[in-house]
């Protein structure tokens, strides 16, 4: 009898150890701040903007962000991004593990869009707010269905809001940001944008 509880233990730890070894493990979580925000001449963002009510549900207007390519503006090196709604043009660069965004023409740097190391409850300020890893999570969009893994969760308060609302973004490792939501304090949604396609090329599908 003891022969043979031995060896069905044994079966079971062979059985343990074979599965343990062919389970799928997941990529350690990217950290630098260039893994959450890629970017190459030609690289194209097209959001869609959401409203209508609490839930935010409402599809609204589009707007293009493409990377114009690489440029040196004093004395750094980034890339240089164009918003077609607006038809403006900004300059993102790194320095120190910080990726600074500011206006062509402007000597100081307006945000400060994402500090590594990318990890829960690293915190920053800019001129405008204060940010906070809050953790990651898996996100799934309103408009196309697609889910993005493993998004950097930030949370984003504004020094001068007199109505105190916090805008929440959804960073996802190789693709950027794909979602970003402003809330008022008791919970109803402001206003949303999300990410409805992405593309290396420049030109949309």
């Amino acid at each position: 009898m003891k022969q043979i509880i031995t060896l069905l233990l044994s079966i079971t730890l062979i059985f343990v150890l074979v599965c343990s070894k062919n389970k799928p493990t997941e990529p350690p979580q990217p950290t630098d701040p260039l893994d959450y925000y890629p970017m190459q001449k030609d690289y194209s963002w097209r959001y869609i903007n959401l409203g209508g009510g609490a839930e935010c549900t409402t599809i609204g207007k589009s707007f293009d962000l493409t990377i114009l390519g690489t440029n040196t503006r004093d004395t750094y090196t980034g890339f240089d991004r164009f918003r077609s709604d607006i038809n403006d043009t900004n300059f993102i660069y790194e320095k120190a593990d910080t990726l600074f965004l500011k206006k062509v023409g402007q000597g100081v740097p307006l945000l400060k869009i994402l500090v590594g190391p990318i990890k829960e409850n690293t915190s920053w300020s800019d001129e405008n707010f204060d940010y906070l890893i809050q953790g990651f999570e898996n996100v799934t969009l309103t408009i196309n269905g697609v889910t993005y893994k493993r998004c950097a969760k930030i949370i984003k308060t504004h020094f001068n809001s007199p109505n105190h609302n916090v805008t929440y973004e959804w960073w996802a490792p190789s693709y950027g940001k794909v979602k970003e939501m402003e809330e008022e304090p008791s919970g109803p949604c402001v206003r949303a944008e999300e990410l409805r396609s992405f593309t290396t090329s420049g030109v949309f599908p």
